[in-house]
């Protein structure tokens, strides 16, 4: 029997919020070696890593032999996405605060939402609309356009815009892919591409780096299969919201990681994107009802 509708909305939703906890401590663990090494070296390790917690389900499960797909074209347009937009999340890393640089990041959930109906055929309603130019005044205000304006705000914009298209690239692909399959397959050609971009600049770790490179790259992995599998229980404009999470343990971790306190702005415009991301997920249970 196929599960009710929003009993699968509620399990993507816990999916989802468990990757953005995982996702954070792995932003925890860039930011602190982001001026250690080249971005793109970086980035390499980020999606090189992914495939390994994907590759041990998959063996676990007797599948490792059976890894097929037909989405090449996909997962090509897939890969190369995620590497840029990690480029420039981790640039903004290295001049934002975690806190602002996360948030700004986890507002894709704009972009989600516009590009749901064109890209997947997910019907996105006047209320829907609404909460979404609400909350890109939240980014407005966060990125403080009238008062010390920092150029690197765009950086983790540039990241909710790329990844708004890799999350409903993602949700399409889950309907023929498994989670650790499509794991597999980006991580394949997102490593191929920031490899070749990595190689001018390349840094050799010290043993230190090894492990911090290799910590972050295996959670990213881990977090991906939890996200992937949200997208594969619910829509879209359901477990997306939950992004918003990720700002949260954003304040807190950098706080706690590197005595980061916000000011009066973030606080006033993550306050305002939160609220309309609620917004969607108490609207689209409605819908469901």
């Amino acid at each position: 029997m196929t599960p009710p509708v929003i009993s699968r909305s509620l399990f993507g939703i816990m999916y989802m919020a468990i990757a953005l906890f995982i996702y954070s401590m792995v932003n925890v663990l860039v930011k602190h070696t982001i001026d250690l090494y080249p971005v793109w070296q970086l980035v390499f390790f980020r999606v090189a890593l992914v495939s390994i917690p994907a590759s041990i389900w998959l063996a676990k499960t007797g599948q490792l032999n059976t890894i097929k797909t037909k989405q090449f074209k996909l997962y090509l347009v897939l890969g190369i996405t995620v590497s840029c937009m990690f480029y420039m999340l981790f640039t903004g890393f290295r001049a934002l605060p975690l806190a602002n640089a996360a948030t700004l990041a986890y507002s894709s959930i704009l972009f989600v939402t516009v590009f749901s109906y064109p890209l997947l055929g997910e019907r996105v309603n006047i209320k829907q609309v609404v909460a979404i130019l609400i909350g890109f005044i939240g980014v407005i205000i966060i990125a403080n356009p009238h008062k010390d304006f920092d150029v690197a705000n765009l950086y983790p914009l540039g990241f909710a815009f790329g990844d708004g298209l890799m999350l409903l690239l993602t949700r399409y692909i889950a309907k023929f892919d498994s989670a650790p399959v499509i794991t597999i397959f980006f991580s394949l050609v997102a490593s191929i591409f920031s490899g070749i971009m990595m190689i001018p600049t390349w840094v050799w770790p010290t043993t230190n780096g090894w492990i911090m490179l290799t910590l972050f790259g295996i959670g990213a992995g881990i977090g991906q299969l939890f996200m992937t599998q949200a997208f594969r229980e619910a829509p879209a404009v359901v477990v997306a919201p939950m992004i918003y999470t990720g700002a949260i343990w954003g304040v807190v971790l950098g706080y706690f990681a590197f005595n980061e306190v916000p000011q009066l702005h973030f606080w006033v415009g993550a306050a305002v994107l939160i609220a309309s991301g609620l917004y969607l997920i108490m609207n689209e249970r409605q819908v469901n009802n």
